[in-house]
């Protein structure tokens, strides 16, 4: 039974993995770390490893009422806020004042029928279209200037210098290119086929989230439904993170294998089967799935390979919502909401809270709007 489903996870859901047994510190070899997760593991209280935060508040208007969920793209001169959902960017000024927006979702010509992994490249904001197989480019303030057609049929997009990283995920094989990684020249011509697949998979489960990430100079590559990251190196794809679920891992072959039987198993397997991470050099910032709502946080700390869940382990009680590293700066970046900036400055002391451009923390307080949040945690476990 082949089945296709779609997962649009909020990039909130980050994931932690489940281990079988305790262990006390990460396995390496070279540059190959393996990091043994227990359901079990301590709990900490999530305020007490922040070192410190940054606030951006983004004006609210009756033309700029925001979702949470958004791609946050700096540019020279102002932020692009993109929700992707919605098929709308918001343009705002460094401080947070609110410019316009524009929106070029349709099925005409130079427009998109859906947008995903969005970035701006120096000089264009582009965006995937999945459904139509498109690259759409667009300048700050919203003028169309090409639309290219990509040669293969992919699931997500990244573009490092003049270099593309496709990957196909876990969607049917609809032609013969049995990889699902694949490097293109910026002409997005086929350059090299990366991690063979073999056979189609037979639970083909697409999600929004990325499947390529970078940190530092690297490629970093994972599939939704696998618990392994792989580093894409010069003309191969090698293991770089292990998340060792161990027993309480959910795709086993006999899943994958059975689209029916898996989707029935999921709610009462009490097993990870969804998960998301971020990662920075001192620690990796977790959440998985036991079930479709039972939702856990937690993270490693990378200097002893120990796992950590965050005291109150719904995401709810975890008032950030990632979306990716600020590896300038070695902090998680995301969005809160005036609920979650509640809970801040209950949890956090006023000199750990550092508040950026021209709305103030009272601003913030009072609207519905997300806020901007850059979140930089202590070294160590305290």
């Amino acid at each position: 039974m082949n089945t296709r489903l779609y997962l649009m996870l909020p990039l909130v859901l980050l994931v932690a993995a489940c281990g079988s047994a305790p262990k006390e510190n990460v396995s390496t070899e070279a540059s190959f770390y393996s990091y043994p997760i227990d359901r079990n593991a301590p709990k900490v209280d999530f305020y007490d490893q922040i070192e410190s935060v940054r606030l951006l508040g983004l004006e609210e208007t009756d033309e700029s009422l925001l979702q949470p969920f958004l791609v946050h793209l700096p540019t020279d001169n102002e932020l692009l806020i993109v929700d992707e959902g919605s098929g709308v960017v918001y343009r705002y000024s460094k401080q947070g004042e609110y410019i316009d927006k524009f929106s070029h979702k349709g099925d005409g010509p130079e427009e998109y029928a859906g947008m995903q992994n969005t970035f701006w490249d120096g000089t264009a904001l582009v965006t995937f279209d999945n459904r139509n197989s498109e690259l759409l480019s667009y300048t700050a303030t919203g003028e169309f200037i090409s639309t290219e057609k990509l040669p293969t049929r992919v699931m997500h997009v990244m573009k490092r210098g003049n270099t593309w990283y496709w990957s196909k995920g876990n969607i049917l094989n609809e032609d013969s290119l049995k990889y699902n990684l694949l490097v293109a020249d910026e002409a997005l011509k086929i350059q090299q086929y990366l991690k063979p697949v073999g056979e189609a998979d037979p639970f083909p489960i697409m999600g929004s989230i990325n499947d390529l990430r970078t940190f530092n100079d690297k490629i970093l590559f994972n599939t939704l439904i696998s618990d392994s990251v792989f580093v894409v190196e010069t003309d191969t794809v090698a293991p770089f993170i292990h998340f060792d679920f161990g027993d309480e891992w959910f795709w086993t072959e006999e899943m994958r294998g059975d689209a029916g039987m898996a989707m029935g198993a999921i709610e009462q397997a009490n097993k990870v089967w969804v998960f998301n991470w971020f990662l920075t050099n001192d620690r990796v910032e977790l959440s998985y799935n036991l079930s479709f709502n039972d939702s856990r946080r937690g993270f490693i700390e990378r200097k002893t390979g120990k796992f950590y869940h965050y005291s109150g382990e719904a995401l709810e009680k975890i008032p950030v919502q990632y979306f990716g590293v600020d590896d300038t700066a070695d902090a998680f970046f995301g969005t809160t909401n005036f609920e979650g900036l509640e809970k801040m400055v209950e949890g956090l002391d006023e000199s750990q809270i550092e508040v950026l451009g021209s709305l103030s923390l009272e601003d913030m307080l009072n609207m519905e709007n997300p806020t901007l949040i850059w979140v930089t945690f202590k070294p160590t476990v305290e």
